[in-house]
């Protein structure tokens, strides 16, 4: 019963084939499997990309057909995509995106140089950390400064020598933003780094208690989309579709429209967050 649908299939597009060009063939084909009407209703992302794809193949065999008159046909129009595949040619097409996806690279500064990023954060900024201390080894990891060419134009001793590279790899660090740096920098046993910095480049910004109870409606959110995420792994569809309604819901809280939950428990464990005073959003926030 499987293989039978395959067969009168194969038999319908060899019957065909030779009367149709490769365009022609690749719209029979397209209809006979009823691709494009079903996924042109539910329009989910994959539809989205299987359209776009199989839209970009329908006009690819429209334009082989017309420029090659004497030979259209589907083979020739199969030997042509392979060659063109070969030549890396044909990649497939991607939707954009509805809503910009901002996100973290965490890095270290070895890893980060030549790059450039708008908004670096740089953590760690305490004495011992940055710079590290310098500490004598008994082992010889590097040839001694003796015997570089360099040592012969300077007096810098070995620590100092150490503190030096740690400037250049703090330079490196703090040159890669383009618009904003933001240094995490302790109270106490600050970075001597940050100490030469002018007070004139720097602007001071005070954290705010990571223990307190003012929750934004971000953090919601990041909550529920979780929910959703660990739900989908777990192909519990029906957890999938209420924590879509509650993330619906959050929305129409966060702009200030009236919004009505049952007593399910999911809506019960919403209402019960909606309650909270929620702290207003920043503009141009990013949400880590």
């Amino acid at each position: 019963p499987v293989l039978k649908p395959i067969l009168d299939s194969i038999r319908h597009f060899k019957s065909i084939i030779q009367k149709r060009s490769a365009g022609e063939m690749i719209w029979d084909i397209t209809q006979h499997l009823d691709i494009l009407k079903p996924r042109a209703e539910r329009y989910s992302l994959d539809d989205h990309f299987i359209l776009l794809n199989v839209g970009n193949l329908l006009k690819r065999a429209q334009d082989f057909t017309r420029r090659n008159k004497q030979n259209h046909s589907l083979n020739a129009f199969n030997i042509y995509l392979e060659a063109v595949m070969r030549s890396g040619g044909l990649p497939s097409i991607t939707p954009a995106s509805y809503r910009t996806q901002e996100g973290v690279i965490v890095n270290t500064v070895h890893g980060v140089k030549g790059g450039e990023f708008p908004i670096v954060f740089l953590p760690f900024q305490r004495s011992a950390s940055f710079p590290l201390n310098f500490r004598s080894d008994r082992r010889i990891k590097r040839p001694p400064d003796d015997w570089l060419k360099y040592s012969q134009n300077t007096d810098l001793t070995p620590r100092e020598h150490h503190i030096q590279e740690e400037r250049r790899l703090f330079y490196v660090a703090v040159t890669r933003a383009q618009e904003k740096l933001y240094l995490l920098v302790p109270e106490k046993a600050t970075s001597r780094f940050i100490k030469e910095l002018p007070n004139t480049l720097m602007e001071d910004h005070p954290m705010t208690d990571p223990h307190s109870d003012i929750k934004t409606y971000s953090d919601l959110k990041v909550k529920y989309e979780q929910h959703l995420q660990k739900a989908l792994s777990r192909e519990a569809y029906e957890q999938v579709k209420h924590y879509s309604d509650a993330l619906a819901v959050i929305h129409d809280h966060e702009q200030g429209h009236p919004v009505s939950l049952g007593d399910t428990q999911w809506e019960a464990e919403l209402k019960k967050d909606l309650s909270t005073k929620f702290k207003p959003a920043i503009p141009e926030r990013i949400n880590l």
